[in-house]
């Protein structure tokens, strides 16, 4: 044997070796966590899991599975916390509200939200997913998180209306409603890969029976959402309704997709809302709730306007805070370029944004293509909007904007879409710049008071 044919045949069983400590390696992976009933001893690896089969649900579109949901979310709430709710793929009719009362740490999961699809289609299943159909009284809530920390519900369909009895079948008031105790926030709560179809709110934070004013919803994590058909996609009612972080919102068909009545500090990245009347409604605001920032979001029409209940021209923003508010908008598109063929005057003049006292808007590197905003403010506290390098068709920036006396704006380095840049139009107070000595310690009157 050559010198060559020894080296290839020390490489084919060294070769061999590494397969075959690869396959043992392999071999020892843990395997799937085991579906059990709570009251088994066998345990996963992140703690016990119950699947609601094993209480009796059935899954099939016809059996009002809510006893056994919830028995399988009270059991395994009663474990001090770690646990999980699996609900298999099937259709389950919900008929009185679903409760996460009180614990913390449990993973309620089913195996897929289906994204748009319905579960059901002139009485054919579509979706493959794990699909909670409302059954109940109009205006229902199908699920609630009550007084519970460090919760993730994910991999669900939420609908609001059991179609199969047409659309005169009784419609849910809210699909998921988050509520806590006072001063105590949600608690860092999860929310993934959910659908919401068909109620008059998706997702609420406070409100209902169990809370009062000062009660705090907080603190919520969501991602991959998908609203359908909601007359309100994400509501907040309380002023301490704070710290909510979206990634990946998907939107058909919505009234407004998000309704802060009360509280703020939400932050929005990526999202596609196709044909929703009102992106974002912001009626909060306040010293430590005035922030919003929305990134690389887009907001489209499916067709031409022909009637005034579907003009055709969606609005972005609607901002008359009750305190302050900095809204943000970066890489924005407005995908609405079939407005100068609307079948009015009045529509044509409908604009993106209004602005009311105290807020401030800006946008960065965004595209407009029709009207942009009206501004109304006060003496005492008036309506601001800044645009910068952003680009404009269809419209100029001296016909793209409205203002009162007191509606102030600023449009810095914008352009004509692929063509010039349009001159710098600044509506702006006379104002009086202070000059400070730049050899000389300064240091100010609040910072003297307190000694530092």
């Amino acid at each position: 044997m050559t010198r060559t044919q020894r080296l290839i045949v020390m490489i084919m069983k060294v070769s061999v070796c590494l397969a075959m400590l690869l396959v043992m390696a392999l071999g020892t992976e843990s395997a799937p966590a085991k579906l059990v009933n709570v009251k088994g001893s066998t345990k996963a690896s992140h703690g016990r899991v119950v699947n609601v089969r094993n209480f009796g649900a059935v899954g099939n579109g016809l059996t009002d599975d809510t006893a056994a949901i919830q028995a399988a979310i009270d059991a395994a709430s009663k474990t001090g916390g770690g646990g999980v709710v699996y609900i298999p793929a099937g259709h389950y009719l919900i008929s009185k509200t679903l409760v996460i009362h009180d614990t913390k740490s449990l993973i309620l999961r089913g195996t897929g939200s289906g994204g748009f699809a319905r579960p059901y289609k002139f009485n054919r299943p579509r979706s493959n997913g794990t699909d909670l159909i409302w059954t109940g009284q109009a205006g229902g809530t199908l699920m609630e998180l009550r007084w519970s920390g460090a919760i993730i519900i994910k991999d669900l369909v939420l609908d609001g209306r059991d179609v199969r009895h047409g659309v005169h079948a009784a419609q849910a008031g809210i699909l998921l409603h988050m509520v806590s105790r006072i001063g105590g926030g949600t608690m860092l709560q999860h929310i993934s890969n959910m659908s919401f179809i068909d109620a008059r709110v998706g997702l609420q934070m406070g409100g209902g029976r169990h809370e009062t004013a000062a009660e705090n919803d907080s603190d919520v994590l969501f991602d991959f959402l998908t609203f359908r058909s909601v007359d309100v996609a994400f509501k907040t009612t309380q002023q301490q309704a704070v710290d909510y972080l979206f990634n990946f919102v998907f939107g058909l068909g919505c009234g407004t997709v998000f309704d802060i009545k009360a509280g703020g500090n939400l932050m929005v990245n990526n999202a596609q809302l196709t044909s929703c009347v009102l992106a974002v409604n912001i009626q909060g605001g306040g010293k430590n709730s005035g922030t919003y920032l929305f990134n690389n979001m887009r907001c489209e029409a499916q067709r031409r306007g022909t009637t005034t209940a579907n003009p055709g021209r969606w609005q972005l923003l609607k901002a008359y805070p009750s305190g302050q508010a900095l809204v943000r908008f970066t890489n924005f598109d407005d995908c609405q370029w079939y407005w100068f063929e609307m079948p009015s005057a009045r529509e044509k003049r409908i604009p993106l944004c209004q602005i009311g006292p105290a807020a401030t808007v800006v946008f960065n590197t965004s595209i407009f293509n029709g009207p942009i905003a009206r501004l109304d403010g006060t003496k005492a506290s008036p309506a601001v909007l800044e645009l910068h390098n952003c680009n404009l068709n269809y419209v100029t920036p001296t016909d793209a904007l409205a203002a009162n006396p007191y509606g102030y704006f600023r449009v810095i380095r914008c352009r004509n879409g692929v063509g010039p840049i349009f001159p710098n139009l600044i509506k702006w107070p006379a104002l009086k710049t202070v000059r400070l000595k730049a050899n000389r310690a300064y240091v100010g009157q609040t910072l003297k008071k307190s000694g530092q």
